[in-house]
């Protein structure tokens, strides 16, 4: 636990020091995501259609009075189109921008960074770090297509055995996610820093593989530490929701949520970020270390001899 901890309270100390970079970095990727989510809402139903779902929205609290009829007539074969344009080039430009905000996390542990770094990865790592993003989603889809072929197989020898793989992969999709996510990130998180290290792609994958297999127990209380932290921070938040207190306090409640979404979005997201870096860059040092004392040992021996 004293490893982990050194961990958070290392990448703390970068969260301060390069806190202006790190704050404009994820300013930047919330304003270009949310504009692109704007448009493609916007593109999607029209301005008559943003209207009405916002009135509905107001006078209830909830979408439920946006009648299907009236939802349907917004739904065009254009609208769609334009609304997947939008969907997928913010997508893409998200990845991109990420990719410099880990570059501003990665070089950030070593050194005070500035926003030049942040440009200066997009330009020299973003392709590789969106085809990495790319190549691990590729792999999360086929194992998830596999299991669903595993299940029909199953089928048709067991059908005990197939609701077993059934519920599994419903485990996976549904509240229990973070469990699936949990299983897996281990295993692919650390090729983000390597990518942004340097390192090609596949080779990156490769050392992300077999790092998480390694160091699997330690990422996972990574993951499960912040997962904790980001509970924590909604837990007012969540009270006033059960107890109803949201009814009796609504702009108390909007505020504690509003809070909740800042604290997340601003703290503990580049935490985690500056974590995993930390972790990587202890990780691949070591051997490094080793040597050099190896070496150290060995020619302090010669001179004596």
């Amino acid at each position: 636990m004293a490893y982990i901890s050194k961990h958070f309270k290392k990448s703390f100390e970068v969260y301060k020091r390069n806190f202006v970079p790190i704050i404009l970095s994820v300013l930047l990727i919330g304003i270009i995501y949310g504009l692109f989510f704007g448009l493609s809402i916007f593109a999607l139903f029209g301005p008559k259609g943003v209207n009405t779902i916002a009135e509905s929205y107001m006078m209830s609290g909830e979408f439920t009075d946006f009648e299907s009829q009236e939802f349907s007539e917004f739904l065009n074969l254009q609208n769609v189109g334009l609304f997947l344009l939008f969907v997928i080039l913010g997508g893409i430009i998200a990845i991109f921008l990420q990719a410099g905000f880990w570059g501003v996390c990665f070089h950030g542990i070593k050194k005070r960074v500035t926003m030049k770094t942040f440009f200066t990865t997009i330009r020299k790592r973003g392709i590789s770090y969106f085809l990495a993003n790319i190549l691990v989603g590729v792999i999360v889809l086929t194992i998830l297509i596999l299991l669903f072929r595993v299940c029909i197989v199953l089928y048709f020898f067991s059908p005990i055995l197939s609701t077993i793989v059934l519920l599994l992969g419903i485990l996976m999709i549904t509240p229990f996610l973070w469990f699936g996510i949990l299983i897996i990130f281990p295993f692919f998180v650390l090729c983000y820093p390597a990518i942004i290290s340097g390192k090609k792609i596949l080779v990156s994958l490769a050392e992300s593989l077999s790092l998480g297999k390694k160091y699997f127990s330690s990422l996972m209380l990574f993951f499960i530490v912040i997962i904790l932290l980001s509970i924590i921070v909604y837990i007012p938040s969540i009270i006033f929701s059960y107890a109803e207190l949201f009814l009796i306090y609504p702009t108390a409640y909007i505020i504690l949520v509003f809070l909740g979404h800042i604290i997340i979005y601003f703290l503990i997201s580049p935490l985690f970020t500056l974590v995993i870096c930390s972790f990587y860059i202890d990780v691949k040092q070591k051997p490094e270390k080793i040597k050099r004392q190896k070496r150290t040992i060995k020619k302090q021996k010669g001179k004596r001899k």
